[in-house]
């Protein structure tokens, strides 16, 4: 009501983040460049709710933006890190998304300042998104993709490290 141009704009990211999750439909793989949008979409929306309590920076290698990733998989690991990183602990937020190659692997890492997990040998057990999207990368890859999940060591924080094989990348681009 007070700010009728930014509630314009959320307005509009939200139709944008709504119509792109549309456009996935049931692929199962969207570029690392369509993944990003989308991400970047859902993150205009919470840094309105957040407001200057939580910061987004992505560090991405160029040369990783046509690769294929499974669709929605970085939104998932982001929002469960404004829902469990930030508390009145951690009032402000910081979140790093990286993509990079490395030897044969597409490197993924999503970063944040926030509320180190406690039990991380349970994280998977314990919540839908994070279990739904390990099961969806042990059906897609198998046992040829590593998920790391770590509290920062020396500070607090949480990383999300996600290695993904680019010999995968050969047989989609072949299929497509």
């Amino acid at each position: 009501m007070k700010n009728h141009k930014k509630a314009q704009d959320t307005l509009i990211d939200l139709s944008d983040f709504f119509r792109n999750i549309l456009a996935v439909g049931d692929k199962q793989y969207i570029s690392m460049e369509e993944e990003l949008h989308i991400l970047d979409k859902y993150m205009a929306m919470m840094k309105v709710r957040f407001a200057d309590k939580v910061s987004y920076s992505k560090n991405i290698d160029t040369n990783c933006l046509n690769y294929k990733a499974p669709s929605l998989l970085l939104q998932p690991i982001v929002e469960n890190a404004l829902k469990y990183g930030y508390s009145k602990d951690h009032k402000t937020l910081k979140i790093l998304i990286s993509v990079q190659t490395t030897n044969d692997f597409l490197k993924i890492v999503i970063q944040n300042n926030g509320k180190p997990i406690e039990h991380l040998d349970t994280i998977f057990k314990r919540g839908t998104g994070l279990s739904n999207s390990r099961n969806r990368l042990d059906h897609l890859y198998g046992t040829n993709y590593r998920l790391h999940v770590e509290n920062i060591e020396g500070s607090e924080g949480v990383k999300f490290n996600f290695k993904l094989p680019l010999e995968h990348q050969l047989k989609l681009n072949l299929q497509s």
